[in-house]
């Protein structure tokens, strides 16, 4: 296609690919593949394949890779190139943690991280959970089954022989004994198209609703996060190596209960994975100065940096600045790909810039961001628009938080913490309490203020448990006025509660009932934007974005001021049940009838031979 080169210009200028592009978001790492070259700082992401291999051959059980650099050197890049080449010749099983809610429930919150990382397409083209499943399958009835293959015929078999799981789940216990079955029995649950989010909901730690638990032969939750975790990773290892990421370990804000952190309890965390897994390989990411003022001071810092930095002699793997060379190749690769999807060639491979000015640029050892922000510059004109740019990136990276309530609240205490000052539906909001005293899992924060001149004190709790275990242990403590110094008590959820959780039932009506506390449905509309612009802010440092910049753009867009979630928290409790709630019981059940119709064999001698061939002796 021929093109003038003001046309080039103007697609150039209004396409900036530079601009918001200068850091690898967590939606980036999972997503498909972006602009790169693969030659820069090949060395780390060499490194980490190779410690695949060694641990894949046999030659060692567990490899520990730190990779150490500043900001915006590409650290994340390195995880995202690392991720988009195991997806494409399937060698391990990817599992990435970046974000850290609450540092005190560490392994937790990382069998949460397991559980969702596993939810992800593998190189299979289906859930790296369904390839596990696969394998398991595959094993016991000494046959390769694609995992496609099985997800397609598990229904049907599963409406002729409705023992199918149960038997499955005998024949894996025989070959794995020291696993636990419930855990085998959800793993095989993830081939079923109906049972696979509750299954995977399951091995997330979280809690199911009665009625599915006892559908899938399931306890209602499982007890201990620790073993769950280690469980799951000694299934994986039996088949695929198991690498395990952890990033985003720098940052200031917040400590656990002890005074560490987040830095030193996920190199606590790690130095234990590393001595409990069969089989694995621990990647984390570091800032220099971290590394020397945070984990080499720590009491046990020998031991775990043996194991964080053992695959290079306890050293971590530093990262370069950008040479000449890689200054021009990053620029020319990042503006083909955008004439490549338009059609247009450019009058030379770096245009509109000079190759000689970038090569200059190169002799100053700039990092990969600090290059990308100069060029942006370069081409753009107008205000600085990257917070919102960050913004829409995470509000369309956003995905499976609705059951996350640890998000969810840390959402919402940013956001209330945006309008202290500020009169919404009557209420001044003076003082945002987080954690609550006294200490409680239960009640997520409160909101102090004043309402027609007398003082309100808010507790709310975001409640979206399934069980009636969660949902009584949330609410109760709504309730107890005195004990957490309450005016009232609010929690937030999206679904009905279920009619066998009769204990939580009954704390509902004294609460909403008697006590004038409210129930607020949480609608996915309104949570979202506050769920990613909480994002962005604990990002912005890495963003170099200011507090300011951040706070701006809330007030500005009135994020917060005028969201109808945070509204309808500050006004008036109903006395009534939110309408359209979500039933899990009644979507379940209508699933399963939908589902079972659906699947009734058509093909018996097929699914005959399949059943024979999965469950022979």
């Amino acid at each position: 296609m021929t093109s003038t080169v003001s046309s080039i210009e103007d697609l150039i200028r209004n396409h900036n690919v530079f601009d918001g592009h200068q850091v690898v978001k967590k939606s980036q790492v999972w997503g498909k593949s972006f602009p790169e070259v693969s030659a820069i700082n090949a060395h780390a992401s060499d490194a980490v394949f190779e410690a695949i291999r060694q641990v894949r051959t046999g030659q060692c059980q567990v490899r520990g890779i730190t990779i150490r650099a500043d900001r915006g050197l590409g650290k994340t890049h390195i995880i995202s190139r690392i991720r988009q080449r195991l997806q494409t010749e399937g060698s391990a099983f990817f599992v990435y943690m970046a974000e850290y809610e609450d540092l005190n429930q560490i392994k937790s919150e990382f069998l949460q991280t397991l559980a969702s990382s596993l939810k992800q397409v593998g190189s299979q083209n289906v859930m790296q959970w369904q390839e596990l499943a696969a394998a398991l399958v595959s094993e016991v009835s000494k046959k390769s089954y694609t995992p496609k293959d099985l997800i397609n015929k598990f229904l049907p078999a599963l409406a002729k022989d409705p023992k199918l799981v149960n038997n499955l789940t005998n024949k894996v216990i025989l070959a794995k004994p020291d696993i636990d079955p419930y855990i085998i029995r959800a793993i095989v649950w993830t081939l079923s198209q109906l049972h696979a989010p509750f299954a995977i909901k399951w091995l997330a730690g979280e809690e199911l609703a009665q009625l599915q638990a006892e559908a899938m032969g399931l306890p209602t939750i499982a007890v201990d996060s620790s073993k769950t975790l280690c469980y799951i990773l000694d299934i994986i290892s039996d088949y695929k190596t198991p690498l395990l990421c952890f990033d985003e370990l720098d940052s200031a804000a917040g400590c656990d209960d002890k005074g560490f952190t987040r830095a030193q309890v996920v190199a606590s965390f790690v130095k234990d994975l590393y001595n409990q897994i069969k089989r694995g390989v621990l990647l984390t990411t570091i800032y220099p100065a971290t590394w020397e003022a945070e984990i080499a001071y720590m009491s046990d810092a020998n031991a775990v940096i043996d194991r964080m930095a053992e695959f290079s002699s306890g050293k971590p793997i530093d990262l370069r600045n950008l040479n000449s060379d890689e200054v021009v190749a990053l620029v020319s690769q990042r503006l083909k790909k955008l004439c490549d999807e338009h059609g247009i060639t450019l009058p030379y491979p770096v245009y509109p810039f000079d190759e000689g000015e970038l090569r200059k640029l190169g002799k100053q050892g700039l990092t990969a961001r600090e290059l990308l922000t100069w060029c942006a510059e370069k081409i753009k004109k107008g205000k600085d628009n990257r917070v919102e740019l960050a913004f829409k990136e995470e509000l369309e990276g956003l995905a499976d938080f609705l059951e996350d309530e640890a998000k969810i609240a840390q959402a919402l205490i940013f956001a209330f913490n945006t309008i202290i000052g500020k009169t919404i539906d009557r209420v001044k909001v003076d003082k945002i309490e987080a954690p609550v005293k006294p200490r409680t899992n239960c009640i997520d924060f409160k909101i102090i203020g004043e309402e027609d001149s007398n003082v309100v004190k808010i507790g709310v709790a975001v409640i979206q448990a399934s069980g009636g275990v969660g949902i009584k242990a949330g609410l109760k403590a709504l309730t107890e006025y005195k004990t957490y110094d309450l005016t009232r008590g609010c929690f937030v959820r999206s679904k009905t509660i279920p009619p066998k959780a009769v204990v939580a039932e009954q704390y509902r009506k004294q609460l909403v009932e008697q006590q004038g506390g409210e129930w607020v449905k949480l609608m996915e509309e309104e949570i979202k934007p506050l769920i990613a612009i909480w994002a962005v802010y604990q990002k912005h440092e890495s963003l170099d974005l200011s507090e300011s910049q951040i706070f701006n753009f809330i007030t500005e867009k009135e994020l917060t001021v005028n969201n109808p979630l945070i509204r309808e928290i500050l006004s008036d409790p109903s006395g009534q049940t939110p309408e359209g709630l979500v039933d899990e019981d009644a979507l379940f059940e209508e699933a399963s009838t939908i589902l079972s119709k659906a699947s009734q064999p058509t093909d018996d001698s097929h699914l005959d031979a399949l059943l024979a061939s999965i469950m022979k002796e």
